[in-house]
C-alpha cells in the first residue's frame, strides 16, 4: 500500500512540470512532454527515460511541446539503447 501512495505521488509530481512555454513533463517515467497536464502512461521502465529527468520539456519549432535535442541527451539516448 506504501508502494502506491508513493508511485501517486511520484505521479503527480512528474505530471505537473509546466513549463513557461505551456509545456508539461508527464507520464509515470516522466518521459513525455506534451501540452497535456498530468497526461498518464503505463509504469514500465526503459533505460533511456532517464535521459529526460534533465533535458529540457519546452515548445519546439514546430509549435507542439518536445525535449529539446542537446548533444547531452543526444548522448544519453545513444548509450541507453534509446535512438
Amino acid at each position: 500500500m506504501r508502494l502506491v501512495l508513493a508511485l501517486s505521488s511520484l505521479v503527480l509530481l512528474v505530471g505537473c512540470g509546466r513549463g513557461p512555454d505551456g509545456c508539461y513533463r508527464g507520464g509515470c517515467s516522466g518521459q513525455l512532454c506534451t501540452e497535456t497536464p498530468f497526461l498518464a502512461s503505463t509504469c514500465e521502465w526503459a533505460p533511456h527515460y532517464a535521459c529526460y529527468g534533465t533535458a529540457a520539456c519546452e515548445r519546439q519549432p514546430d509549435g507542439a511541446c518536445g525535449f529539446t535535442p542537446s548533444p547531452a541527451l543526444t548522448a544519453c539516448l545513444a548509450d541507453a539503447g534509446g535512438l
